[in-house]
């Protein structure tokens, strides 16, 4: 095989190397993406469940009962209940509609069931990407690198253990080859211990 030819093999495992990298990352980048929406999903449905859970609280409440109304994240008012059989909901495109409760709790009910199947959705893209054989192999190949690290890092330890003891007399040796010619006697029996 020429050197020309095998140049144009590396540089075609180069470049294949390099696609499987960006392909890597692509994967981890919508792995990613695909968790934090499925956080988001999951806060959604804990809301809905809690508005349930309201709305029956509300509706076994008396009227005139003091309450404490949300007005913003953290910032309540005293208010009280003057209607326990009614809601004002916002339908979507900042339109609100008087409803009653159970009217109300079906809307809920459709909301919480649209965000489970959306979840679902996710969840099998999330399952997909991380069963890929791209993944699969892209981490055997990290797998087998790190083993490969370790196995150099614990080979340079026992290199510099052997080394070590020799380290002492072969820099005497260097001082000795630097100061010439009038230690020649001892440089040669020095020489000959060590080889």
């Amino acid at each position: 095989m020429s050197n020309k030819q095998t140049h144009q093999d590396q540089r075609s495992q180069q470049e294949n190397q390099q696609q499987k990298i960006i392909q890597f990352n692509l994967l981890e980048q919508r792995l990613r993406e695909l968790e934090q929406q499925l956080m988001l999903v999951e806060k959604q449905i804990s809301e809905i469940q809690v508005s349930q859970i309201s709305l029956d609280e509300l509706k076994n409440t008396k009227l005139e009962t003091e309450m404490l109304t949300p007005l913003s994240q953290g910032i309540f008012t005293k208010t009280k209940l003057q209607d326990n059989k009614e809601v004002i909901v916002n339908v979507g495109a900042k339109v609100f509609v008087k409803k009653s409760i159970e009217e109300t709790k079906t809307f809920i009910q459709e909301k919480l069931i649209e965000a489970a199947e959306v979840h679902q959705k996710i969840s099998a893209e999330l399952e997909k990407i991380v069963n890929s054989d791209t993944l699969r192999r892209f981490s055997e190949a990290v797998n087998r690198r790190d083993l490969i690290n370790n196995e150099i890092k614990e080979m340079k330890s026992k290199a510099i253990l052997l080394i070590s003891p020799l380290d002492r007399p072969l820099r005497k040796f260097k001082k000795l080859v630097d100061l010439g010619d009038e230690h020649t006697e001892f440089k040669k029996e020095l020489e000959l211990y060590i080889d």
